[in-house]
Parts: structure tokens; sequence; C-alpha cells
């Protein structure tokens, strides 16, 4: 009886490593799935390509109007965010503390913003409590 069940354990295991080496010859299917990912989704430096080679963005200058504050920043020419996807961004600043800096510290809402000019206008604040400062590099 011992070996009865020794002889099926040993058939069962040599078909399933068969099957198993079978499966694995088989040619993978790729698929291309269109996501939301096809574009950025974090951008940290002039080249757009979150690269630690780029150019950093930085805030150039600020103004403050009443609850608003309009900074000019340093991007370039054709600069992924404008004015048709601005609402789906938010400008992220740092708390400028070694290794803890991500850019992600303290976060504002984008209410407007001028390719042209270069200017974001940021309104409320979403996270953190401190403003972004004159040569403090960004995150959108």
């Amino acid at each position: 009886m011992y070996q009865y069940k020794n002889k099926y354990l040993k058939t069962i295991i040599k078909y399933s490593f068969f099957i198993l080496i079978l499966s694995c010859t088989q040619k993978i299917e790729t698929q291309y799935l269109n996501t939301i990912l096809d574009e950025p989704c974090m951008i940290v430096n002039v080249e757009q390509d979150n690269t630690i080679e780029g150019q950093y963005l930085y805030v150039e200058s600020i103004q403050k109007n009443d609850t608003l504050y309009e900074m000019t920043f340093n991007f370039p020419e054709k600069f992924y965010i404008d004015q048709t996807n601005y609402t789906n961004w938010i400008i992220g600043v740092g708390n400028n503390k070694p290794y803890y800096d991500a850019g992600v510290e303290n976060l504002w809402e984008i209410t407007n913003i001028n390719n042209t000019n270069k200017t974001i206008t940021i309104g409320k604040c979403l996270r953190g409590n401190e403003i972004p400062q004159i040569s403090q590099r960004v995150a959108f």
C-alpha cells in the first residue's frame, strides 16, 4: 500500500514538472495599456525628464497679492504644464533640510499659470505651511 502511494505521488510530480516546463516555453503576449501614466506625473527639472544631471526648477521672484502668491520660475518655453492642464497639478516645496527635502513637504494649489511670462499663481496651501522662497527648488 505504501509503495502504491509513493509511485502515484512520483507520477503526479513528473507530470506537474512536465506541464510547468511546457508553460514556461510559451511566448509571452504583450499588450499596450493606455493609462494615465502616459503623461508625466512629476517634474523637477527644466529638461522635464527628472534626471539628476538636469537643471532644477526654482523660484526666481515672488509677489504677494492678497492671499495669492505670484511667482516667476525658470521653466522652459515648452513647459508641459500650461493653461489646459494646470488644474491637474500642484506645486511642491521642500523644507531645505538635508536628506529630508523631497519637495513635497509643502504643497500648494496652482490657481493660474502664464507660460509666456513664466509665472504661476498659487493659492491654497494643501500641506505644510512654508511659502516658497527665491532660489528655492520646486517640484510639480
